[in-house]
């Protein structure tokens, strides 16, 4: 299984590249698949946890916040605060943030 994780992910870095030199972000396959690269933010904290929590509660989104944070909805406000353009540099120093592309295909008939 390993190996086939490993395969299909080279497979999907391969296409995304691909599509990348094109410049599209999605195509349309004869079957009627459509293929399209998915962009979700993930974070990890560059300061221990318990900073992490601090630093959200001085940011204001201490609703994130009890005792621990929500990894999923911690991403989820660091890519809305980034693509408005509020990423502070609080967060900015307390969060290792990247993006995870991925190949996603709609439509697809089995």
């Amino acid at each position: 299984m390993k190996q086939v994780t490993k395969e299909i992910t080279e497979m999907q870095d391969d296409l995304i590249d691909d599509m990348a030199e094109m410049g599209i972000d999605k195509f349309t396959t004869e079957e009627g698949e459509t293929l399209y690269i998915h962009t979700r933010t993930a974070s990890s904290p560059k300061i221990s946890r318990e900073d992490a929590c601090g630093a959200l509660q001085l940011a204001g989104h201490g609703d994130l916040v009890n005792f621990n944070y929500n990894t999923i909805s911690v991403n989820s406000l660091l890519n809305e605060l980034e693509e408005t353009g509020q990423l502070d540099e609080d967060m900015l120093a307390a969060f290792n943030i990247h993006k995870i592309l991925s190949v996603r295909v709609r439509g697809i008939k089995i």
